[in-house]
């Protein structure tokens, strides 16, 4: 297992909720949000750590794909 995983994660008050399980990869923590919200947090050994260049990029992707999803779901409803 690697030592680095990511959980989807929303800032509560003063605390920061993880999602209840972990994942290997940014998008699929990305996909695990329940909300715009939510963001995707790295975790090294234990620890909460900034996201890389390249993860922050994986991050991004996920974003775009997400909204272009959202676009051709709502011109689907409005051509109904």
């Amino acid at each position: 297992m690697s030592a680095v995983f990511y959980h989807s994660a929303y800032a509560d008050g003063k605390f920061i909720r993880l999602c209840a399980h972990r994942h290997e990869t940014v998008s699929s923590a990305h996909e695990c949000r329940s909300s715009a919200e939510e963001y995707v947090v790295a975790v090294e050994h234990g620890i909460l750590r900034a996201m890389t260049r390249a993860e922050e990029h994986e991050w991004t992707q996920g974003t775009v794909q997400e909204k272009t999803r959202q676009s051709h779901d709502a011109i689907g409803l409005i051509s109904a």
